[in-house]
């Protein structure tokens, strides 16, 4: 409800994949695909050893991610996927 409410006051966008998103903002899509593949990195070694990251997680626990998240539930992320 929230996202069609959005779009359709020109509030919010959605695209067809990264690449479209790159072309629209002038963003080079290497820099997404890099970030992309550091994010799912991270996300695999959390769920691989949930236990021992370095960083403190938030909430608790521990973490890979630096800024404490521990739960990735809507990877893996993919260039090529719409957003």
């Amino acid at each position: 409800w929230h996202c069609k409410h959005y779009k359709g006051r020109g509030i919010m966008k959605s695209f067809d994949s990264m690449a479209a998103f790159a072309k629209e903002y002038n963003v080079p899509l290497a820099n997404i695909e890099k970030t992309f593949k550091a994010y799912n990195e991270i996300a695999d070694k959390q769920q691989r050893d949930p236990d021992n990251g370095p960083y403190e997680a938030y909430g608790g626990g521990k973490s890979y991610d630096v800024w404490g998240k521990k739960f990735f539930t809507n990877g893996p992320m993919d260039v090529n996927d719409a957003f």
